[in-house]
């Protein structure tokens, strides 16, 4: 009997095994590596809402941009590909959509209906100004667990974002001294 609970609940749970995974799509990818940056500082994320005026969904937005903030600060300060003085690479993002959908039709209905949607754009600049590379992350929501929540979204473009870093940031080997005898 064990037995089949356990695959019944697989089979529940796997159509929501890619809810919210998104993924960085680059406009301008780098046109070097990223190690040449030994310093990195990730500016407050923007909300760009211009019809936006439902109170709950700005709060909603503004507790997700801090998420995302915090989730990235600490996932780059983690990795110390960073952590040198030096060059800066300037991450910068503008939260240009937000959708919070509905908890409840994600429960009781399902299949996509009350689905929540995230939409930054983000940029990597040099402490110039200067473009190094953009691109776009959406992540959405429309399962989980009691309907999924949408809080969660900014951990999954933080994330994102700093695959993208990290795919683009090429490791040095270390240089290592003559042998010794």
């Amino acid at each position: 009997m064990s037995q089949y609970c356990g695959l019944l609940w697989t089979l529940l749970l796997l159509p929501c095994a890619a809810c919210g995974t998104p993924e960085f799509r680059a406009t301008k990818a780098p046109g070097e590596p990223l190690n040449g940056f030994l310093q990195v500082e990730v500016s407050p994320i923007r909300l760009d809402f211009p019809g936006q005026q439902d109170a709950e969904v700005l709060d909603d937005a503004r507790m997700i941009a801090e998420t995302l903030l915090t989730r990235l600060t600490h996932r780059l300060a983690k990795s110390k590909l960073f952590d040198h003085p030096g060059r800066k690479l300037i991450v910068q993002g503008r939260m240009v959509g937000f959708e919070p959908g509905s908890q409840a039709a994600r429960y009781f209905i399902g299949f996509g209906a009350g689905k929540g949607t995230l939409d930054v754009e983000v940029s990597l600049l040099d402490e110039a100004g200067s473009l190094v590379a953009q691109g776009t992350v959406s992540a959405d929501v429309w399962c989980g667990l009691f309907g999924g929540s949408v809080k969660g979204l900014g951990k999954d473009v933080a994330d994102s974002v700093f695959a993208f870093i990290r795919t683009h940031y090429k490791e040095v080997p270390k240089v290592q001294g003559p042998p010794t005898e």
